[in-house]
């Protein structure tokens, strides 16, 4: 769950983390947060120290003192100082904290490091697809194993792939498709044209359907 009252925050640490696969809950206020978190018990929490209102501080209190959150692990997000994080995570029973402005790649190690050391990481099975015994699609690596086929994708094809297989027979036009990943909106719809093409190629055509006038789905037999 990500809690911060800036929206391009929310949006841009929203947006690295479903590309590692983490499903996303996201709030832009203490309050709101509260009600969101005893709701649908997040793993864990990246909140924000400084919000109006309801600051993290008090907000982790509630919820570590909250029998359906007491076990989320919180990690504090803040401008100020380090020194002033320190006494925030003592205070409020915090598990950790990451300095503004975030670099991405360090965010993400911190999660997974958290979620390891707290033994909230789900099984690496959660991050593979199969259908049947013949279709394979491995998150991990970008892979997709098919019964004639096996095939490293590039990100972008592979994320489109995820997309489709994840909710198999359901049509995304090409805005859907921008849109699920947060793609930019170029009024030319071809660039995700092409990376079905590219899997189509690269998979079989037997996996992805174009439906005219609609979109594309992912079918297996």
């Amino acid at each position: 769950m990500l809690v911060d009252d800036e929206p391009d925050i929310l949006d841009f640490l929203g947006y690295r983390l479903s590309r590692e696969g983490f499903n996303i809950i996201t709030a832009s206020g203490g309050k709101e947060a509260i009600r969101k978190a005893i709701r649908e018990r997040p793993d864990l929490i990246v909140l924000d120290i400084m919000m109006p209102e309801c600051d993290g501080i008090r907000v982790c209190d509630r919820l570590k003192h909250c029998r359906r959150t007491g076990d989320a692990v919180v990690l504090f997000l803040t401008a100020g100082s380090p020194q002033f994080a320190k006494h925030a995570v003592e205070v409020a029973h915090a598990d950790d904290f990451v300095l503004k402005p975030v670099r991405p790649n360090a965010f993400i190690e911190r999660i997974q490091g958290l979620l390891h050391r707290y033994g909230k990481v789900k099984s690496e099975e959660t991050m593979v697809l199969q259908f049947g015994h013949n279709v394979v699609l491995n998150k991990v690596t970008k892979e997709i194993v098919t019964p004639d086929r096996y095939v490293k994708l590039r990100e972008s094809e592979f994320e489109i792939l995820w997309l489709l297989a994840t909710h198999q027979g359901k049509v995304f036009s090409t805005s859907d498709i921008r849109r699920e990943l947060h793609y930019e909106e170029p009024s030319d719809p071809m660039p995700i044209k092409k990376y079905i093409l590219r899997l189509k190629e690269k998979i079989g055509e037997q996996y992805i359907k174009t439906v005219t006038g609609f979109g594309y789905k992912f079918e297996v037999g």
